[in-house]
């Protein structure tokens, strides 16, 4: 499967001529508490997608899947939910059904879930499988392959796997006790990597091991992460990591710091509900990043 996801060309999408208009049931009702606060991210969602005179790939996927997890928590009909989630996945098979099976990993525990499995079970289901199967079908770089190549470092590799099992053995499974034991031992070993080693970029261990390492660097704390971001910047610029690992470590850091991200990834738990981080400002953005040397990203959020 290609890694480099994000890097994809600008498009500009027609929202109500592409795929016409949908019937709402409850928008207009009395709204409680909860319903006042999914209001106010349906409105905020769709002021930020709408002012947007370009939009990417990656912006309007993130924004049809995220209308489709609002409109099912206020109630709307399936039909009108999952013409939404499908909107998400005709535009960018790949990155929808990336998305969409991320967020089943990261909500199959939660009461909130994702909304559309309580909705229509057997709809989602079948869109679960299909992306499951379609992702599973997508060429990508056998693990074989990489293991017989001899330009790839196997001893490090092999660091790399003990790592990744300890990083996913409890984190959807609502043991973050027994997880949280596990995160500090990929913790200190992580830390002595990156000081003797620096990080194991694609040209050291494949595109499939190096996103595996980010991947644990994404759970490893806010002091680790502002410690070793410049690491993480100075091989992304260097060709050796995806721009995909790199938009989320930006935006896990930045939450976990400032509850603020760039580029939509984050989502975080308030009051028993999973909401989306807020975005920065696309003037904000645009000072972060070229401070951080990074310009080449704003092509993801500009306007």
């Amino acid at each position: 499967m290609n890694s480099k996801i994000f890097l994809i060309p600008l498009i500009i999408i027609q929202i109500n001529t592409l795929f016409g208009q949908k019937y709402f049931l409850n928008l207009k009702s009395t709204p409680d508490r909860r319903q006042e606060q999914l209001l106010s991210d349906l409105r905020s969602i769709n002021y930020e997608f709408e002012r947007k005179k370009i939009k990417t790939k990656t912006d309007s996927v993130v924004y049809f899947s995220n209308l489709a997890r609002l409109y099912a928590k206020l109630g709307e009909s399936s039909d009108t939910v999952f013409y939404y989630l499908d909107k998400s996945l005709f535009i960018d098979k790949e990155f929808g059904c990336l998305l969409l099976i991320s967020i089943d990993k990261t909500m199959s525990n939660s009461s909130d879930g994702i909304g559309l499995r309580k909705l229509d079970p057997q709809r989602y289901m079948i869109r679960k499988v299909k992306c499951e199967n379609y992702l599973n079908s997508l060429p990508k770089e056998k693990d074989d392959v990489i293991k017989s190549n001899p330009n790839y470092d196997q001893e490090m590799i092999t660091f790399i796997e003990t790592m990744f099992e300890r990083d996913q053995k409890y984190r959807f499974n609502n043991q973050m006790d027994k997880q949280r034991t596990l995160d500090e031992r990929n913790r200190m070993l992580l830390d002595s990597i990156f000081s003797n080693y620096g990080y194991p970029g694609k040209s050291k261990v494949s595109d499939v091991y190096s996103i595996q390492v980010a991947t644990i660097f994404l759970h490893m704390g806010l002091e680790f992460m502002e410690k070793w971001m410049p690491l993480l910047i100075k091989t992304f610029k260097s060709g050796d990591l995806d721009n995909g690992s790199i938009m989320y470590a930006l935006d896990r850091l930045h939450t976990l710091k400032y509850e603020r991200q760039f580029f939509g990834t984050q989502r975080i738990s308030k009051g028993g509900e999973m909401i989306n981080v807020t975005r920065y400002s696309v003037q904000e953005q645009m000072k972060i990043l070229r401070e951080l040397d990074l310009p080449e990203l704003f092509n993801d959020v500009r306007e």
